[in-house]
This record gives structure tokens, C-alpha cells and sequence, in this order.
């Protein structure tokens, strides 16, 4: 058990407190990226779906086009998978920041407040016969 006084404790809750919101604003910002990836990836992946429903139906019309519209898909589709997968690891990376910083925080919420020492009494025969002039 750690005992400290509160003027020592109060920097420690400061920086953990500053640094959840640091960490609740970047979760937000990791789930922002993520969403917008896959919601760009899905668009590509519904847009071929639809290119190979036209192919089907007429081949003869579509399938050039199909394959025209596939190869320009295809360098942007690798590119947000790479972006994906950067990204996951920067998450995992970040979760473990977020661990040690649980750790930090149930740290500085173990730490006891010692109380400052109230001053000593003077002895009873100083309080009675007080010998100063006040």
C-alpha cells in the first residue's frame, strides 16, 4: 500500500485523467477510420457484385466493361486492405497502451491520502497559564 500525501497524489490523478480522455478520443478516431474502410471496401465489393450480375445477364455488352471496371477496382481494393490491415494493428497496439494505462490508473487509485499532521497542543498547564500577552 502506498500512502502519500494529496499535493503528491494530484499530479499522478492529473496525468491519468488526461491521458483517458487522450485515449477516448483516439478509440473513437480508430473506430472512425475502420468504419470508413469497410464501408469503402463493401461499396467496391457491391459494385462488382453488380458489374458481374450485367456480365451475366448480357455477356456480350458487360464483359468488357466488366473486366475494364475490375481492373481499375482492383489497385484500390488492395490498397484499403492494406489500409485495413495497418490499421487493425495500430488497434492491437493501442489496446495495449490501453491496458498499461488500467494498470496506471487502479495504480494511483490504490495510493492512500495520508492526512497532513494537525499541529501538537500545547500542554494543559501552557493553555491555562498562558504566560504570553496576546
Amino acid at each position: 500500500e502506498i500512502l502519500v500525501s494529496k499535493a503528491r497524489k494530484q499530479p499522478y490523478l492529473d496525468f491519468v485523467f488526461a491521458e483517458r480522455e487522450e485515449e477516448g478520443r483516439l478509440s473513437l478516431e480508430f473506430k472512425n477510420v475502420r468504419g470508413a474502410i469497410n464501408r469503402v471496401l463493401d461499396r467496391l465489393v457491391r459494385a462488382e457484385k453488380w458489374a458481374a450480375e450485367k456480365a451475366e445477364a448480357n455477356p456480350e455488352q458487360f464483359e468488357t466493361r466488366r473486366n475494364q471496371l475490375l481492373d481499375l477496382w482492383r489497385p484500390f481494393q488492395k490498397r484499403f486492405a492494406q489500409l485495413r490491415e495497418t490499421a487493425l494493428e495500430q488497434a492491437l497496439g493501442f489496446e495495449e497502451g490501453r491496458r498499461r494505462l488500467r494498470w496506471a490508473y487502479d495504480t494511483v487509485q490504490r495510493m492512500r491520502v495520508v492526512h497532513g499532521i494537525p499541529p501538537r497542543r500545547k500542554p494543559l498547564l501552557e493553555r491555562l497559564f498562558n504566560t504570553e500577552n496576546d
